[in-house]
């Protein structure tokens, strides 16, 4: 059987041709099957970045070093930029809107520690220059080996709301010290009113003390001077002892005196007075004690000095009290004292100062030196600075006491000029 090898040759081009045209059919296919693949993936990648151009949510990712691989238009107008592109084209990093450099490596930490970072507050810097604070997410895209390939997550601005919190942080602790400052007022009124009633109570009762006391004292008194008036009939013993006894009866009604003086209310009835004249007086008045005592004494008075709304009968007292105290003080052979006013134009106020050289009064003593009883002279009661202290604020003034062990003391009263309802602050 002979062969027809032409015919075969051309069966098998046809073959080889039909084959051919299949693959080319079935690439042709393919393409079209990827091109419509291509343009499906162009599409949904469209479709994501619109999603996430339409959030208001700022959208990053970002490598190791921080340069931006994705930024939404959100996250670009966060940043103080109107396209993406100007950071995405250029060499920014998120690194360099951090105001703190140091945040750089707590944040990479925390993601590296936790896998993620949530709702953490940053402040950056936008472009214009501007702070502000943004809540940052972020989670790490990671190799097999677990090291951080990339960082993605979300941001938006919260400057409003931390400025608010902040605001409100702020209105609290002040509402806190305002009411600790009035808690405070209310406790320390309370104290007053509680020391006022109870000095109140113990002035009653110093009051029928002293009454009960003062009676039979002073029929004591005049039975001693009427024995007394009748000493030739004693003997010069019986004599000094009944002398004795006269001054201790004296003393004893000095110190009721001060105890009523402590425990009465001090009625101030304020008159404008030449307070040089009142002065005056006391110092007329204390002429005896400094007899027998070589006490330098000068006085120094504000010429400038107008009229001063004063109780003159109880300023005397006051004063007296203060110069006694001096004397008491001072070495008789080299004591110095001095009574000085000041006239303070500018706030209003007068100002009476005593100062002597004496022996002085301890540190640690000053802060009780008018608290009632409170005495280191032998005999005394320990109510004069007390009763002084009382009259001077009745008064709406304040007295004050500078001392150094060894150099002497200064007495300081501060009284208001014009007004009784003066208050100093």
């Amino acid at each position: 059987m002979l062969f027809d090898f032409e015919k075969i040759l051309q069966v098998i081009n046809f073959f080889f041709l039909a084959l051919a045209l299949l693959a080319v059919y079935y690439y042709a296919y393919r393409l079209q099957v990827e091109l419509r693949r291509s343009e499906f993936l162009k599409k949904e990648a469209q479709k994501y970045q619109d999603l996430v151009n339409a959030t208001t949510e700022g959208v990053l990712q970002f490598d190791e070093e921080g340069h931006f691989t994705i930024l939404n238009q959100s996250g670009a107008r966060c940043l103080g930029y109107e396209d993406p592109q100007e950071i995405l084209n250029d060499s920014i990093t998120v690194y360099h809107f951090l105001v703190d450099p140091d945040k750089k490596k707590q944040l990479c930490q925390i993601v590296k520690k936790n896998g993620e970072l949530k709702n953490h507050i940053v402040q950056i810097k936008k472009k214009n220059g501007e702070v502000i604070y943004v809540s940052l997410s972020l989670h790490a895209r990671v190799h097999g080996d677990g090291n951080p390939i990339l960082y993605e997550g979300i941001f938006h601005d919260v400057t409003h709301q931390v400025v608010l919190e902040e605001e409100l942080w702020n209105y609290s602790t002040r509402l806190e010290k305002l009411v600790q400052e009035k808690t405070d007022e209310i406790l320390q009124l309370e104290r007053k009113r509680f020391h006022l009633e109870k000095m109140a109570a113990i002035g009653q009762m110093a009051a029928t003390l002293v009454h009960e006391i003062r009676s039979p004292m002073s029929s004591m008194k005049m039975a001693l001077t009427l024995f007394q008036k009748k000493k030739e009939i004693f003997l010069e013993k019986e004599r000094r002892v009944m002398e004795l006894a006269v001054q201790e009866c004296q003393r004893i009604e000095a110190m009721l005196k001060d105890v009523l003086d402590f425990a009465r209310p001090q009625e101030i009835r304020l008159v404008a007075q030449d307070l040089h004249d009142v002065l005056d007086q006391v110092v007329e008045r204390m002429k005896p004690a400094f007899q027998g005592k070589k006490i330098h004494f000068k006085k120094d008075w504000d010429s400038r000095m107008p009229l001063v709304l004063v109780d003159a009968e109880r300023l005397l007292q006051v004063m007296v009290n203060l110069l006694q105290n001096a004397i008491d003080a001072v070495m008789p052979e080299k004591g110095e004292i001095q009574l000085r006013t000041q006239y303070i134009e500018k706030d209003g106020i007068c100002r009476i100062e005593t100062i002597d050289n004496g022996m002085g009064i301890p540190e640690e003593d000053l802060p009780k030196v008018f608290d009632p009883f409170f005495s280191k002279k032998p005999g005394g009661t320990g109510l004069g600075l007390s009763v002084v202290q009382k009259i001077v604020e009745a008064h709406r003034g304040r007295i004050q006491i500078e001392s150094t062990v060894g150099e002497g003391t200064l007495v300081r009263i501060e009284l208001p000029v014009e007004s009784p309802k003066f208050h100093f602050q």
